[in-house]
């Protein structure tokens, strides 16, 4: 018998899904010869911060050509975020992070109840972050906007 954890991501029916699974498997030698006969996993679920009422995807799923993921663990995702004149990205979300702007930028921050806030990013800041819910941001600067967010998991 085999058990252990897996992290996962792909595209299933056009949607695309991640996940950390809790996997067992049960292995029979016959003939000299181990059979896998039993294969079971059950998804572990993120904490509670990581998904909105309405399971929005994280950055990095949902806007991929914008949200690049470079390296995670159970504890934390690094991501970077280039996003440039004009782009508006998709509805996604974020867990709580601490940000780093690589550049000054202007955003405006669209929600789901159709409000709008317009930031200024300034580079060289860092500051920590709240998880955020669904929501998209579009550049409407003169400049790309690259930042640095490491999630906590």
């Amino acid at each position: 018998m085999v058990t252990g954890i897996e992290n996962g991501k792909g595209v299933q029916m056009g949607k695309h899904w991640t996940g950390t699974f809790r996997f067992s498997r049960v292995f029979v030698k016959r003939d000299g010869i181990w059979k896998n006969v039993l294969y079971q996993n059950t998804r572990i679920p993120e904490p509670a911060n990581a998904q909105t009422s309405n399971n929005v995807p994280p950055s990095y799923v949902a806007d991929p050509a914008v949200y690049t993921l470079i390296i995670e663990n159970d504890q934390f995702r690094v991501i970077i975020a280039k996003k440039p004149v004009g782009h508006r990205d998709a509805w996604h979300s974020h867990l709580p992070a601490a940000v780093y702007d690589l550049t000054d930028c202007d955003h405006r921050i669209y929600t789901p109840d159709g409000k709008t806030i317009e930031i200024r990013q300034q580079a060289g800041r860092a500051y920590l972050q709240p998880a955020i819910p669904s929501h998209s941001t579009e550049n409407i600067g003169t400049a790309e906007c690259d930042q640095i967010i490491v999630e906590r998991k």
